[in-house]
């Protein structure tokens, strides 16, 4: 089932510990996932659970959209253009939040997402075919574009025994509104400094990574993902060699994918920039 975006969606954005208990009765207890149930369900079950600080309501909630994250079968994925067909196999290689060795030497290390109980996905992906892309260089390309498309609705298969939460509209208007934007700006502490969520922002993005990996933006908001995010897939038109431009929290890079033996292979990847 497909959540859809509703109007009722309400979220608390004043400290806790100031909620009159009139206030606090407006959130429901909702009993785990059931197939159709009405959309406003998660949001009670979130802010229920922070009301009540309670861990088992947080899990229930993360349930509920793990019930509704289906991936696409491998039938449903032979039935797309080509070009989709391509970025979803490298995507599904090249995405692994527990093994990030393999695409560079991030600024906050390689285990930076090893105690997730949950991956959050982006759930769409820009894909482009241009005419060429220059052997083994990083960086923008230059060639002609053929192609540039997005897939939405993205719903790729995860490797290994961590739950996916696709990132979809509903759910990130749910949790960016309970997370609020209590913060500091960047540059507070120096010109290097980041953005830092406070307060009750500060506290309810603890409530929500004693399971996720939510971290602050480095000019305010917030990276909901379970990053590496994959901003772009660049194919030459021979669809035998491939670029994925990506992000990992404050810096990024690039990965070069060739066409071997009918598989995509990562030959190598650099973190490029930072910010």
């Amino acid at each position: 089932m497909m959540i859809k975006k509703l109007a009722l969606v309400v979220a608390l954005t004043i400290p806790i510990q100031s909620l009159s208990e009139e206030y606090k009765t407006v959130y429901e207890d909702v009993s785990s996932y059931k197939k159709g149930e009405p959309d406003w369900y998660q949001d009670h079950r979130l802010n229920k659970a922070y009301i009540e600080q309670s861990k088992v309501k947080l899990s229930v909630f993360l349930e509920a959209w793990s019930e509704i994250s289906t991936s696409h079968t491998t039938h449903q994925k032979s039935e797309f253009p080509k070009v989709f067909r391509h970025a979803y196999e490298i995507f599904e290689d090249f995405y692994q939040p527990h093994n990030l060795e393999r695409i560079g030497d991030p600024e906050w290390g390689t285990k930076q997402f090893s105690k997730v109980s949950y991956f959050v996905v982006q759930s769409k992906v820009n894909v482009i075919v241009t005419n060429n892309l220059v052997k083994d260089k990083f960086g923008n390309n230059s060639s002609p574009t053929i192609l540039d498309a997005t897939m939405n609705n993205f719903r790729p298969q995860i490797k290994g025994n961590i739950k996916a939460l696709f990132l979809d509209d509903y759910h990130s208007l749910i949790i960016d509104k309970f997370l609020g934007q209590e913060e500091i700006p960047a540059g507070h502490a120096g010109i290097m400094s980041t953005s830092k969520a406070v307060g009750e922002s500060q506290k309810r993005q603890d409530f929500l990574n004693q399971f996720l990996k939510i971290y602050h933006g480095h000019w305010g908001g917030w990276i909901l993902e379970t990053d590496p995010t994959v901003t772009k897939i660049n194919f030459n038109k021979k669809y035998d060699r491939a670029v994925v431009y990506f992000s990992l929290v404050y810096e990024g890079g690039e990965a070069v994918y060739e066409r071997k033996n009918n598989k995509w292979v990562l030959i190598k990847s650099e973190l490029t920039w930072i910010t």
